[in-house]
């Protein structure tokens, strides 16, 4: 009788293990396919295929995130090596190269402004100015 119920147990665990390896597999394959689609290739494909793999969502690149991996892909395509690499990457991520969003523009405009203001003044400045108020001229500025 013992025996039948460790025989029966060992059958369950096994048909779980087996049914858990489908999964896994179904998982790989499904992956595999996603990474295929979106042409990733190396630390990319690798690190696309462990998040997706533990099963958890990705999580959305920052603005900074999406401009280092097209660059990188851009620099893999055209299959730059060493100081070609670093040239093309610099220029690339550079803010030069970089279209602002209205945010960012804002940001940048309120900056300039407001050289040479520190603290509680530079604090409120930028506030104001940010908001878009007009009430944020300091010091003669706006």
């Amino acid at each position: 009788m013992l025996r039948l119920l460790l025989a029966l147990a060992g059958l369950a665990l096994a048909g779980g293990v087996y049914a858990q390896g489908n999964t896994q597999q179904e998982r790989m394959k499904a992956c595999n396919q996603k990474a295929s689609e979106q042409q990733l290739k190396g630390d990319e494909r690798q690190q696309f295929m462990s998040t997706c793999l533990t099963g958890k969502e990705p999580r959305e690149l920052t603005a900074q995130q999406q401009k280092m991996l097209t660059c990188n892909r851009t620099a893999g395509e055209r299959q730059l090596k060493g100081e070609d690499r670093q040239a093309f990457m610099k220029e690339c991520l550079s803010a030069k190269n970089e279209t602002s969003t209205a945010p960012q523009a804002r940001m940048r405009d309120c900056n300039e402004q407001a050289k040479g203001l520190k603290g509680d003044q530079r604090r409120s400045f930028m506030s104001s100015c940010l908001k878009g108020s007009g009430s944020a001229a300091v010091g003669g500025r706006r």
